[in-house]
């Protein structure tokens, strides 16, 4: 037995390709176009030089100042506690009755 696997496509493809069926000609053709006039390299070149930006600026701005963690017991993987389980006959909630 050995594994097959699919060919790589992005999920556009794979809507046009496997699942032609569930759009109408107006919006495949709208995809087709959108994705034809999209530039993926200038759009990566774009985000990149918009985090360089946003780096240059908090470093101008002088030192940022990290949160302090929310939940330090749960991240420091200790428990609380000596805890144990309650017996048989001690109750965490009080018994009550319905009338």
């Amino acid at each position: 037995m050995s594994k097959r696997y699919d060919t790589a496509t992005t999920p556009l493809d794979r809507l046009l390709g496997h699942h032609h069926d569930l759009l109408d000609p107006h919006d495949r053709a709208r995809l087709g176009a959108l994705h034809h006039d999209t530039d993926l390299l200038g759009l990566k070149h774009q985000i990149s030089d918009i985090q360089g930006n946003l780096l240059e600026l908090a470093r101008r701005r002088g030192q940022v100042q990290r949160r302090a963690k929310t939940n330090h017991v749960y991240l420091s993987r200790t428990k609380m506690g000596t805890r144990t389980r309650a017996t048989s006959d001690e109750s965490t909630t009080p018994a009550t009755r319905a009338s």
